[in-house]
């Protein structure tokens, strides 16, 4: 039950995620280009399809269907990102707009930040193993199953209302902490002709 209800709460993260940015393409795009370490091309595609596979997998994993591949994907997803903001720490940036659900504005990037995505990860594909090898878990009742949607739905909901908050208490140590390091300029010229 454990593992189907972090599947669920997966699965209900990333439906939301995707929803918020599925209706501004363009602005996400912007967000992938700013991690610099695509094209500019390349990002406006990622922009415009990350979203539609963020809801798939989400849906998918909300209700059960293709198990394992759903918590795998929804693992490899989490191990890009965390690969991205890797990368972009190792680079010396500090602060980095994430582009997950509303949040454009660049944030703190410590390798705390970095550590979240990879044990989602860990966690995503363990839970999903773990219900995908247990047999009872294909035929749970239907009730079973609206429970853990809802409690997913639930959490992911309580999820991005307390990123709220954080972006909020992020923002006021940010500007304590001094100015944020850009995108080069170089890649906002050819990003900014592609808008």
């Amino acid at each position: 039950m454990l593992a189907a209800m972090v599947e669920a709460l997966v699965g209900a993260t990333l439906v939301l995620a995707g929803v918020t940015k599925v209706f501004r393409p363009q602005r996400f795009s912007r967000t992938v280009a700013g991690y610099e370490l695509i094209g500019w091309r390349l990002s406006l595609l990622v922009g415009h399809t990350l979203p539609w596979l963020e809801i798939a997998v989400g849906c998918a994993l909300l209700t059960g269907l293709f198990r394992p591949w759903p918590a795998a994907t929804a693992a490899l997803l989490f191990t890009a990102f965390a690969a991205a903001l890797a990368i972009n720490r190792l680079r010396g940036r500090t602060h980095l707009a994430c582009g997950c659900f509303r949040d454009e504005a660049p944030r703190p990037l410590t390798w705390l930040v970095v550590a979240r995505p990879a044990a989602l990860a860990v966690l995503t594909l363990a839970a999903g193993g773990a219900v995908a090898l247990d047999p009872t878990r294909a035929g749970a009742p239907l009730e079973e199953r609206f429970l853990i949607v809802a409690l997913g739905v639930l959490s992911a909901i309580a999820a991005f209302v307390i990123g709220d908050v954080r972006t909020v208490i992020d923002a006021s140590t940010a500007s304590a902490a001094g100015p944020a390091r850009s995108p080069s300029p170089n890649l906002l010229e050819h990003t900014k002709d592609a808008w």
